[in-house]
């Protein structure tokens, strides 16, 4: 459904339009860069997981960083 691959936010867009938010009331969730920017570039809050790369690589690009998706919990997504 999209032309434009990450880190075009797009694909973000798209997700976001299509459950009728706009991004900047989404949560992106990424261990890439393209994935991390796309998210930035989107607008949405961008939580970094420091699995593929490491925290030091993401946390620029990210708003917040965890090691584990399994520590990213409801209480988070609500706050961020």
């Amino acid at each position: 459904m999209v032309s434009r691959s990450k880190p075009d936010p797009e694909g973000y867009l798209l997700g976001a339009k299509e459950i009728g938010l706009s991004a900047d009331d989404c949560v992106v969730v990424e261990d890439s860069l393209q994935g991390l920017r796309a998210g930035k570039a989107a607008g949405a809050k961008v939580i970094g997981i420091a699995t593929t790369l490491s925290r030091k690589e993401i946390e620029a690009d990210a708003d917040i960083v965890f090691d584990s998706i399994s520590d990213v919990t409801t209480e988070i997504l609500r706050n961020i």
